[in-house]
């Protein structure tokens, strides 16, 4: 999910006969061809995407690894074989046709049979997260890296060497050649650097440069520089090395990704959609028809002129330069997790990146089920007393009331669209947690909702817990947990103990000890009602924390990104508890009324009926 806090990862990519660009967060993918093919819980989120000069595309995601299309984008299939880490952010081919990939920290991988199999190319940069490659004329691959910089290889991947002398600021987003050889690296909070010398020393060029965060960098064939960046929309370098603002009619000036095709036109991917320049980035206009969701993190054109566009929601193609957009999901069954929910009758439900989809017989079997919404992405699920579902989406709330067949949207009130958090209060009302509108009360089953945040600090609420007492408790963005006593009229800061303030998950267990999970992976628990709290992450070794869940004999699960934790003593000690779980990256879990627990996670849901013990999907 999104929320303040969170910071985007851009690449930028360029090679002979392709360009591209993208912008991270996870996914899972199974190819149709797959034998443990058994739902389409929505497509997956495609940080990065190459043509080689066959004009096969490969498109490589957060957790799924590589999915490969011969046939212009028309179907895809799964090429990840030799691919030890499977958390991809970007591609970049050599006109020979090896294919580089970087990871999330294993390095790099190649292959040389067009991705049919893959191996480690990773001497000198093995626990790297590479966020960019690009290569030179000379064959030479350079990797933009988190925290460590740039790296070069001469040797066509066999091993690294750091080049970062001057680099003042080694968190490289993106990286270019230009015509010239000249290298620059795009960096966050820093601007961009430019080395002349192959990488061996690096300056500062950020003259006319109002925005420090790049995302993506691109050369057109006039020889400009291109950046895209975080909230300042597109810069141009001049010939004088200063930058010049040219975002003009961007309908979105936080710019993921650019592309250029063989005519000089531009492409930029933004979160409202893509426009496209004719004039040099001078003007620029939006190109979204068709393109049936405005969030794009990736492009790519191929040698016919096609431009490839990949989304957190699939990818789109079009072959007349943006005017028209064609869904290109063949092959793209994927379960990218979020949110699962249980109803009395057994029947699972899980919010994903493409959707709601519902399984009938304890997970075997998925369908897809219509909800209207043109974003379908769903991040939270909850089930109202009378049986209804709810669920939050970046379009506000819908309501089922027949078991997912039919849905209607509930809005009315509702001033902050994107839904991040759903609760229920002993009394049935519903409760919502917004990305920048705080919280909203529902007291009429979501036909409408009023703003509850007299007294809440902070309005990014990612979320929500009610105890059996009826207060209700906030985990915010930034400003760490609020706790109201009245229905939610007057909410009060409750953070004593905490040592983190970013507040992004809770749960309570049966004695009513609230659980909160903080930035850094780290968990506290309160036994007071929130009043004070204690760390309790002994044994947690993971960065990222998700989801809580607790079964009947007061065993706590945790999801990370990097598997399950199972505490047995009320959390003041951790162990991990994922053989079986294949993807790591768990978004969600829930007992059924049999005690099973499902994980919702980066590929699909799996199902574990001891404890967590082991895990199946």
């Amino acid at each position: 999910m999104k929320s303040r806090s969170r910071s985007i990862r851009n690449l930028a990519v360029t090679m002979a006969t392709v360009l591209l660009a993208a912008t991270p967060r996870a996914e899972g993918f199974t190819s149709a061809s797959d034998s443990d093919s058994k739902t389409i819980l929505g497509p997956p989120k495609f940080f990065a995407l190459a043509v080689n000069l066959a004009g096969h595309v490969f498109a490589v995601t957060f957790a799924s690894g590589v999915i490969r299309s011969t046939d212009n984008g028309e179907t895809w299939s799964r090429v990840n074989d030799g691919l030890a880490n499977i958390s991809l952010n970007t591609v970049v081919i050599k006109p020979s046709g090896h294919i580089f990939v970087g990871t999330n920290g294993s390095g790099v991988f190649r292959s040389t049979n067009s991705g049919q199999t893959w191996a480690p190319a990773n001497a000198g940069i093995a626990k790297s997260i590479v966020y960019s490659l690009v290569l030179n004329s000379a064959g030479h691959v350079f990797a933009g890296t988190h925290e460590s910089g740039v790296f070069r290889s001469t040797d066509d991947g066999k091993t690294w060497t750091a080049a970062n002398t001057g680099m003042t600021n080694t968190l490289v987003y993106a990286v270019i050649v230009n015509a010239s050889g000249h290298i620059f690296a795009g960096t966050k909070g820093s601007g961009v650097f430019r080395s002349t010398d192959s990488g061996k020393t690096w300056e500062p060029i950020n003259s006319g440069l109002t925005n420090s965060t790049i995302y993506a960098l691109k050369q057109n064939g006039s020889g400009h520089i291109f950046a895209a960046t975080n909230g300042g929309g597109v810069f141009r370098l001049g010939k004088d090395d200063v930058w010049t603002s040219v975002s003009k009619g961007l309908t979105d000036t936080i710019v993921h990704s650019l592309a250029v095709n063989s005519s000089g036109d531009i492409f930029a991917g933004t979160g409202a959609g893509v426009c496209r320049s004719t004039d040099d980035g001078n003007t620029w206009r939006p190109v979204n028809n068709g393109l049936s969701t405005p969030r794009v993190f990736s492009l790519a054109v191929n040698s016919s002129g096609h431009v490839f566009a990949g989304s957190y929601e699939g990818l789109w193609r079009s072959i007349d330069k943006g005017e028209s957009w064609k869904s290109v999901n063949t092959g793209l069954t994927v379960a990218h997790v979020y949110r699962l929910l249980v109803n009395s009758s057994g029947h699972i439900y899980a919010g994903t990146g493409g959707g709601v989809s519902r399984s009938t017989d304890n997970g075997k079997t998925w369908t897809l089920i219509k909800t209207g919404l043109s974003n379908p992405t769903v991040f939270s699920l909850a089930l109202s007393s009378a049986g209804h579902i709810f669920a939050g989406s970046y379009e506000g709330v819908l309501r089922s009331s027949d078991d997912g067949k039919t849905w209607k949207t509930v809005n009315a009130g509702l001033s902050n669209p994107t839904v991040y958090a759903l609760a229920q209060n002993p009394s049935g009302h519903i409760l919502v947690g917004t990305n920048g509108g705080g919280a909203f009360r529902s007291t009429n089953n979501g036909e409408t909702w009023t703003s509850i945040n007299n007294g809440l600090t902070d309005l990014f609420v990612l979320a929500l817990a009610v105890n059996a007492s009826g207060h209700i408790f906030a985990g915010t963005g930034g400003a760490g947990v609020f706790r109201s006593t009245d229905n939610g009229d007057t909410w009060t800061p409750i953070n004593n103990g905490l040592t983190n303030t970013h507040a992004h998950q809770l749960a309570l267990n049966s004695a009513g000890h609230i659980f909160v999970a903080t930035k850094g992976g780290r968990v506290s628990r309160s036994t007071d009602n929130g009043n004070t709290w204690t760390a309790t992450s002994n044994g947690l070794t993971n960065n990222k924390l998700y989801t809580f869940a607790m079964n009947s004999a007061g065993h706590i699960f945790v999801g990370t990104d990097i598997g399950v934790f199972r505490s047995k003593d009320n959390g003041d000690n951790w162990a991990p508890t994922s053989s079986g779980l294949t993807n790591a990256l768990v978004y969600h879990l829930v007992l059924n009324s049999s005690g099973h627990i499902f994980a919702g996670t980066g590929g699909g849901v799996f199902l574990s009926t001891n404890n967590g013990d082991s895990w199946t999907r």
